[in-house]
């Protein structure tokens, strides 16, 4: 699944404060992760610590007052807002996440700038671009459609002279994951579900410690009323849904072009906002594969230096292979 994120770049005196870490492809971004999961206060607190802050425009009017008569307006005051918010808060790069299948997509695209392709492979959170027999069987890993993708861009980047970063999501949570997509070729990766379990993290706390209880069985897959598979994790209201159960619907306007509101069981955004403000009985939490690996709450600073450690352990590990691999005696 490729979307496009749209980066809104703030000139600041450090221009390579993007190329921070590792080496100078090793750009490091948040995901947007549902409705009101990754706004102005995570964004800015991964900016501040040298990643990309990605703010997530999914439902972002439904923090605003009245938003069921004016959604569409109520979208483009929201984002505003939490770019502004996010720039108040941060010198660093701030990016926003605007899904295609938004019905208002060319609104908000007029709110950011900037683009670059984001490849999102099956182990995402969320909503998943791929066919849900596809997710239950055999999967591409994420390194391969990352090779895939950057031998496809390679000769437009050749024949026009410009760089097209490839950014890698899904799946991607420790230092390790980060250091294996980065070998493949990715110029950075989108993280998610790792920088939910902190405190800058615009969700009740009730949304993440529903990550920090987790088992693995607990991550699963639902139908969208969108026409898409979603990874989350399992809840009463998960379990109802799966069971065939339907939830009144009021639509104050079809927020995403595929969703037929007239036959959805149930209202993706409405579910996804309750979770974010700590309604777990009428909402869910979207998440990806690997949240289950989520023990306690922390701060985005102590996040990344947990990321940094990881991969630098995982870099080690690698030149250690080589090494041995190098070194055998050949018989």
């Amino acid at each position: 699944m490729i979307l496009i994120s749209i980066i809104n770049k703030k000139t600041t005196r450090n221009e390579n404060i993007k190329y921070r870490w590792f080496n100078p492809k090793a750009t490091h971004h948040t995901r947007g992760n549902g409705i009101c999961v990754s706004l102005s206060g995570l964004a800015s607190a991964v900016a501040n610590e040298g990643g990309i802050g990605v703010i997530s425009a999914v439902g972002i009017g439904m923090v605003e007052p009245n938003y069921r008569k004016k959604f569409r307006q109520s979208n483009k005051i929201a984002l505003t807002k939490e770019i502004r918010k996010a720039r108040e808060k941060s010198d660093g790069i701030i990016g926003v996440n605007i899904m295609m299948a938004f019905t208002d997509f060319d609104d908000l695209l007029q709110i950011a700038l900037e683009e670059n392709v984001v490849v999102e492979g099956p182990k995402c959170g969320g909503h998943v671009g791929f066919k849900k027999e596809e997710l239950l069987g055999d999967q591409k890993p994420l390194h391969e459609l990352i090779k895939e993708t950057v031998a496809v861009i390679k000769p437009f980047e050749e024949q026009f002279n410009i760089e097209i970063p490839v950014i890698a999501a899904g799946g991607v949570y420790t230092g390790s994951d980060m250091y294996e997509i980065m070998e493949a070729g990715a110029s950075a990766v989108k993280m998610g579900t790792r920088f939910v379990t902190t405190h800058e993290c615009d969700v009740s706390d009730e949304f993440k410690q529903n990550y920090v209880r987790a088992t693995a069985k607990d991550i699963t897959l639902i139908d969208s009323p969108v026409g898409l598979p979603g990874r989350v994790v399992s809840n009463s209201f998960v379990k109802k849904i799966q069971a065939g159960k339907t939830m009144p619907i009021k639509c104050p306007w079809k927020c995403l072009k595929t969703c037929d509101y007239k036959k959805a069981p149930f209202c993706i955004a409405s579910a996804l906002f309750n979770a974010a403000q700590g309604n777990m009985d009428e909402g869910f939490s979207f998440a990806g594969s690997k949240a289950y690996l989520a023990e306690k709450i922390m701060s985005v600073k102590e996040t990344i230096n947990e990321i940094v450690q990881e991969y630098a352990e995982a870099k080690q590990i690698a030149k250690l292979r080589f090494k041995s691999i190098v070194l055998k005696p050949v018989i």
